[in-house]
């Protein structure tokens, strides 16, 4: 009797371990995806910040951010009307 109450409480055991590492491996697998979720807005983000590089360098100091301001103004005045 003793051995069959050993088995079942083994087998309880093991059970209780295989859920847990369901769940671990469930929450694992959530963490993954919003890790990819975070890494391709970084990439997008980083994508972004190269291609728009030269115009933020343009606009990192006053001095250039005021003559790039007077350019652009000036393009717009001459760029004919959009019909």
């Amino acid at each position: 009797m003793p051995e069959q109450e050993e088995t079942q409480s083994n087998q309880l055991l093991l059970r209780e371990i295989r859920d847990t590492l369901m769940h671990l491996l469930e929450d694992v697998h959530e963490q993954g995806s919003r890790l990819a979720r975070i890494e391709a807005r970084a990439n997008r983000a980083d994508l972004l910040l190269t291609e728009f590089e030269p115009i933020i360098r343009l606009y990192a100091t006053p001095v250039s951010a005021v003559v790039a301001t007077r350019r652009a103004r000036k393009q717009r005045r001459e760029a004919p009307a959009n019909g």
